[in-house]
């Protein structure tokens, strides 16, 4: 993709109008990834949307949008967009597992993983089992919510433990660690949390305003 960003303007006459057309179809997902991947997630949907309107029945468009609202914890319009998708393209991989993703965020676990079941006909086997251990990381998180409401900090703990022993440098769970011993006012402990994912993910604003808070627990 990012060998569209790259492309100067084209000439007029070069190329034909269709081959032009989709050269600006490639630079506009590539620019919506790069605003994903610095988690700018609200301009990317935005720049999405005018590729839905230029390029409907485009099945990559509808994916990365579907995806995008779903970061954005816009489920039903995640799930929306994936299945207007796969009307388009029944065998993209890439649209099944944003229908499963955009379940999963809607807390309709059973469902992701039957709709993980239904793509293995479309989706490689290593990249189904990413997909499958992230929807178990989703519904683990909504778990943890449920039990941080109810006051149940020794279940969230033990949940954070077994995350972190699978994925010690995501940034969401060094997060969540943090935010967890700023709840139990253990502010050196979550100050360390918070620097990690900091550097993982310097463009969060949930892990800078994380450390702040541990900073001024410790009196800094």
């Amino acid at each position: 993709e990012r060998y569209y960003l790259q492309l100067e303007e084209l000439p007029g006459g070069s190329f034909p109008d269709a081959a032009r057309r989709r050269i600006a179809l490639r630079r506009g997902l590539a620019q919506a990834e790069g605003l994903g991947q610095r988690q700018r997630y609200r301009e990317a949907a935005e720049l999405l949307e005018s590729l839905r309107h230029h390029y409907p029945r485009e099945a990559d468009v509808w994916a990365a949008s579907s995806e995008v609202r779903a970061q954005l914890g816009q489920g039903s319009i995640a799930l929306e967009y994936a299945e207007q998708g796969l009307r388009l393209a029944p065998t993209s991989d890439r649209l099944h597992l944003a229908r499963a993703r955009a379940l999963a965020k809607l807390g309709r676990y059973q469902e992701a993983q039957r709709a993980l079941a239904a793509a293995q006909e479309y989706v490689d086997p290593s990249q189904l089992a990413r997909v499958a251990e992230e929807l178990e990381r989703t519904r683990a998180r909504a778990d943890r919510e449920r039990w941080n409401q109810e006051g149940r900090l020794d279940l969230v703990y033990l949940s954070l433990a077994e995350e972190y022993q699978r994925a010690p440098g995501d940034a969401d769970t060094l997060k969540s660690i943090g935010y967890l011993y700023l709840r139990t006012q253990q502010y050196p402990e979550a100050r360390h949390f918070f620097e990690r994912a900091a550097r993982r993910a310097p463009n969060d604003p949930d892990a800078r305003l994380g450390l702040a808070y541990a900073l001024r627990g410790e009196g800094d």
